[in-house]
């Protein structure tokens, strides 16, 4: 994971009346979150915060991210690694 969250890029080849739709997945298949991709044509990226839609943080574990955009969907696995922690002297 980046410290900040995970990073999604999107490329849409055509710019779109609506925009396409990042929903974020738990492994029960329940929806966790939902991200904006701007309808513009180009290369987009989206940061995940690792936050739920209620603001609070998520556990670590397996999640799918499913990019819809009009009748296309595309989905990609994510895992989500438990925070490192380095003590301090």
């Amino acid at each position: 994971n980046e410290p900040n969250g995970v990073l999604l890029d999107v490329y849409r080849r055509e710019s779109a009346a609506d925009s396409a739709t990042l929903t974020i997945t738990d492994r029960e298949g329940t929806a966790v979150r939902a991200l904006r991709v701007p309808p513009e044509d180009g290369l987009h990226r989206v940061v995940w915060d690792l936050e739920d839609g209620d603001e609070n943080a998520i556990a670590p574990g397996e999640y799918t991210v499913t990019l819809t955009a009009g009748e296309a969907r595309q989905s990609r696995p994510v895992i989500v690694e438990p925070p490192v922690v380095v003590p301090r002297r």
